[in-house]
């Protein structure tokens, strides 16, 4: 199973559908060598329905890292899929995995909807997509380029007060980590363009995101430039709106360090940059999800 490449594209699909269930199945095709006839190896695929049990619905979607001359099998295999889950089931809710009675997800009506979550075709995309609709089925697909598009349209969701000394040990690292899981991060590497004000553009990102990410560390902490107004305008925020806008990251740092600097700050609950990148990412969006 190439469990790295699928591992990547289901934690897409859950952070796409974080409020349905995802009921799966892992499967795989056997590939011949036409001039040997002989097997050539495994071609590994996941099956997942998406159920939405307010709204009593489920889509269903295929996940392959690569897609190719199988894709006529697929339909066959998601309506068994569909129709033939059973009474107790492993489903993804969130990130965690529960085992529950599936009775009553037969009274589920199947959209006939389908999610393809690929990294590439080895097929015409267009030939996939029109034998699906003789299927009667309509496939909407999730590949590298819907992703690159689906970021930049999409308005940030937070933004990282930090010094510039901590970007490549720490803050690069945490925005890789949140863009992957679909989390746009406004931070100058990515917006500030040749001859941007600096400043304008930090009032234009607060403007945008719900929530400010402040990285305290030693070199935060000395600064004495644009950092402080950063801080001072996020708290500014937090005060006029009524709820939580600043999501501080301890990195390297003491109580004693943070409270000197302010003490505000450090009665902050703040993340800890000894939990590790995944951690500190996962609960970050926890956060942004508690608004939606």
């Amino acid at each position: 199973m190439d469990y790295q490449s699928i591992s990547i594209s289901m934690q897409k699909l859950c952070d796409e559908f974080p409020k349905h269930l995802k009921i799966h199945q892992d499967m795989n095709f056997t590939t011949i060598d036409l001039e040997t006839r002989t097997s050539a190896g495994n071609k590994d695929f996941r099956v997942v329905a998406i159920q939405d049990i307010e709204l009593n619905h489920q889509h269903a979607a295929i996940i392959v890292d690569r897609i190719g001359v199988e894709f006529e099998e697929y339909p066959k295999i998601i309506l068994d899929f569909i129709n033939q889950i059973p009474s107790q089931i492993l489903v993804t809710r969130g990130n965690s995995l529960i085992l529950r009675n599936s009775n009553n997800n037969g009274n589920l009506v199947f959209t006939k909807i389908v999610f393809l979550y690929t990294n590439a075709f080895d097929v015409e995309e267009c030939d996939v997509i029109d034998f699906f609709a003789r299927k009667d089925l309509k496939l909407i697909i999730r590949d590298p380029k819907y992703w690159s598009e689906y970021m930049i349209k999409k308005t940030p969701d937070v933004f990282i007060c930090h010094d510039a000394r901590d970007k490549e040990r720490f803050v690069s690292p945490l925005v890789h980590e949140l863009t992957g899981r679909l989390i746009k991060v406004w931070y100058d590497e990515y917006s500030l363009s040749v001859g941007d004000s600096l400043v304008d553009k930090i009032d234009e990102g607060l403007r945008q995101c719900e929530f400010g990410i402040v990285i305290i560390s030693e070199n935060f902490l000395t600064r004495k430039k644009w950092t402080n107004r950063e801080f001072r305008s996020l708290t500014t925020k937090e005060i006029e709106i009524g709820k939580k806008v600043i999501l501080p990251i301890w990195l390297g740092v003491s109580r004693e360090q943070v409270a000197e600097y302010s003490l505000d700050l450090v009665d902050k609950f703040a993340l800890n940059s000894e939990i590790g990148i995944q951690q500190i990412a996962e609960k970050i969006i926890d956060e942004i999800r508690k608004r939606k």
